[in-house]
């Protein structure tokens, strides 16, 4: 893996995935979060927010996972994958 592979994106040059969990940068700091839509029949327009504690991996579906904090809404500049887990 190059280290091309983490480096920051510009949410103006491109946008994370939906429900993807991913390193946010807002201003002077560093943020777990994903950009999900939160209303699809009022609002259908998605925003980035924050997540409860920490994302966890789950080794069956080889996917990142965390429960989003709606509450907690997000204006990052720039956002960067998760890393994979090593494998055993």
């Amino acid at each position: 893996m190059s280290d091309k592979t983490y480096q920051w994106i510009s949410i103006e040059e491109q946008k994370p995935p939906l429900e993807c969990v991913c390193f946010l940068s807002c201003g002077t700091h560093i943020k777990f979060g994903a950009r999900i839509v939160i209303n699809a029949e009022d609002d259908p327009r998605p925003v980035f927010c924050g997540i409860f504690g920490a994302p966890r991996f789950y080794d069956d579906s080889r996917q990142w996972f965390a429960e989003f904090d709606i509450d907690n809404i997000l204006h990052p500049t720039h956002w960067m994958p998760l890393p994979s887990l090593p494998t055993i």
